[in-house]
Parts: C-alpha cells; structure tokens; sequence
C-alpha cells in the first residue's frame, strides 16, 4: 500500500510540475509545434528536469514497466529494441550487391553482420518483448552467400560470451559493441581470414574514458544505469608503429601516430577509436613482418574490430560505402589487396542501401 501511495503521489509531482512550468514561463507563440517540441521545450525549461526524470522512470520501474520510448532498462544496462524499418527487400539488395563484388572481382571476400544487444541480451527483457529473430536473419544472408563469400558467424560467439561468461561485450548505456565485443568479432573472423587470432591475454587494457552515458540515458535518465568505460586494447606482443590517416565527412583530413588519436575526445569520446566516424581511413602497420594487405568495408563497428586485425596486415584500408562519393568509389583500386571484409551492424545491412554503392567500384 505504501509503494502505491509513494507512486502516486510522484505521478502527481510529474504532471503538476509542468503545469507550473506553463504558467511561470509560458512558450512562445509557436514554439510548441508538436509532442516532441513540448517535450523539448520541458527538458530546457523544467526545474530539476534531470530529477524529475529519474523520479519519473523509478515511478514506470515500480509499475512493473520495464521499457519505453523502445529501450529496455534491464538488470544490465539499457538495452534498444531493434525491428528492421525496412523490408526484407532492403537486406536481400545488400547481400547480392555483396555477391556481385566478390564474383567481380579476383579477391577472397569475407562478411561479418554483427547482432545488437538486444539479441544478445535477450534473456534480461521482459517474456513478452517483441524481438526480431536477428539470429535466423544472419544465418539466411549466410546461407544465401554460401560458395561465394565467407560469412563469418560472431551470433554465436557474443551469445555464449555473454551467456556463460557474463562478459562486458557490450556498453551499457548505447547500442554498440565494447571492445572487448570487438575483439570476440575479431576472434571469429580472424578464423575466416585463414588467420590465427592472437589470444586475448597478450592484450594490456587502458580505461581511457569513465562514466560515459550515451544516447540511450536519454529515455531512463543516467541514474538507472552505471555508466559505461571506453577501454584501450593494446598488444604487448608487438613493437609495431602505425600511422593512421583519415578523411572525414566534411571534407577535413587528419594524420596520427596512433590507432587512439585524443584530441576530439572531449566533443566525442568515440573518436579515440581510429579518429571516429569518417568517409574512410588507411592505417598503415609500420615495422610489421606480415606482407597482407586489407581492405574494409562498413560502418561504425569496424572501430572496435580493425586495430585487432593489425597484428596480421602491414596495411588496412577503411572505406565508408554510405559517405563516400560514388566518384571517389571510381577511383578506388583493388590491386594489392589480398582480402576484402565486411563488417556491419545488422541495422546497417537491414536498413541503409549505401552498400549498394559499391557496384560503383570497378
């Protein structure tokens, strides 16, 4: 009886505070265009709005609601549901665009659609939570490129990583792989890549960032979940340099001696992992014995998986098929490159046509 007297008198607090908030400092004429502009002009306008939401969420958890605005607050973290916008036109298109640029091409090709968390968390959401089977989805583009690309399985590998071992694979307040995450991709692939993956233990760990909260503490509030740490793998085994040079989206350009460059780390904590988002890198592996070169197409995930892979190549080329022009595509040749890899988030390969680009290559 307590616990409902407490929650409805927080639920009271919910709705008199913005009513007050109106009639203090009323909007302006036409500033409150829709849900989402009032909902806006609140979080700006509301006293202790960082408190009321907490208040708020603890109000949903006490009901027995465990997710809104489509993320799951969860015993481990806040998790996104994930169902593909698009139809299942869209995934197909990008499998055969795929298939089409291996049998062009005389070069092995090997593809890696990572799951979210929300397949690999699946056992903390509700009984009831609406899924997509992402896991049958990945095993049809496999079975679909079977004999003409090597499709590397990393489903199983999270799942059982996380399952059975209860490791930190992915981060708790955004939907992307740790690097711990990327070196379990690495280690699957590496395998595919006709590579021995160097164990996990040759690898010294630097916590580069603490208390990182990402987009998804935009639904639950920062205290319903700890915050998350951006780790630095480092492989001890090596002496190896590197010289990273990056092309970014604006047309701006940057050289680093490292693979974890810090000087936009403050604007975005991501950009310690190779430079960031961008239309493409190279990352050349200086003092390396390996004479292999790579080349890697796809999204942000390659940011967590790539530095693990230069212990295998003396070369590795990223390009961005959904930012770079298709006139630049034209320009870019495939001679000396001994492997091509794929490497996407499975929301990326079901819901962007911007792989399809790469019928721009010749």
């Amino acid at each position: 009886m307590l616990k409902r007297i407490l929650s409805l008198f927080l639920l009271l607090i919910l709705i008199a505070v913005p009513v007050a908030t109106f009639v203090v400092a009323p909007p302006e004429e036409g500033q409150l265009s829709s849900l989402q502009s009032v909902e806006e002009y609140l979080k700006d306008n509301l006293p202790f709005g960082s408190v009321l939401k907490s208040i708020g969420s603890g109000v949903l958890l006490q009901s027995g609601q465990k997710e809104q605005k489509n993320v799951f607050c969860t015993e481990d973290g806040l998790v996104a549901n994930y169902w593909p916008q698009q139809d299942r036109q869209m995934r197909d298109a990008n499998t055969h665009a795929i298939i089409d640029f291996a049998e062009d091409h005389d070069v092995p090709v090997c593809s890696v659609v990572i799951p979210t968390a929300a397949a690999i968390k699946q056992k903390t959401l509700p009984d009831n939570a609406p899924l997509y089977n992402q896991k049958e989805a990945i095993a049809e583009i496999a079975r679909e490129m079977e004999g003409k690309v090597t499709a590397a399985d990393v489903y199983s590998t999270l799942y059982q990583g996380y399952d059975e071992s209860d490791e930190y694979l992915y981060y708790r307040t955004t939907d992307r792989l740790t690097t711990l995450g990327g070196y379990r991709v690495y280690d699957a692939v590496a395998e595919r890549l006709r590579l021995s993956p160097l164990p996990l233990r040759r690898f010294s760990k630097e916590y580069a960032v603490h208390g990182y909260y990402g987009d998804l503490t935009e639904s639950w509030g920062e205290n319903r979940v700890e915050g998350d740490i951006l780790t630095l793998f480092h492989d001890t085994g090596s002496e190896n340099s590197y010289l990273l040079e990056l092309a970014r989206a604006d047309g701006s350009s940057a050289d680093y001696d490292t693979m974890y460059p810090t000087d936009r780390v403050e604007e975005d904590p991501f950009s310690i992992f190779l430079g960031g988002e961008s239309t493409g890198f190279e990352l050349t592996v200086m003092g390396s014995e390996e004479e292999r070169e790579l080349l890697v197409f796809g999204d942000s995930s390659v940011q967590n998986v790539v530095p693990f892979l230069t212990g295998h190549y003396s070369r590795i080329t990223y390009c961005n098929l959904e930012a770079a022009c298709r006139s630049q595509l034209k320009k870019l040749d495939l001679a000396g490159y001994d492997q091509v890899l794929f490497v996407y988030s499975i929301e990326t390969y079901c819901g962007s046509e911007g792989i399809q680009n790469i019928d721009a290559i010749p």
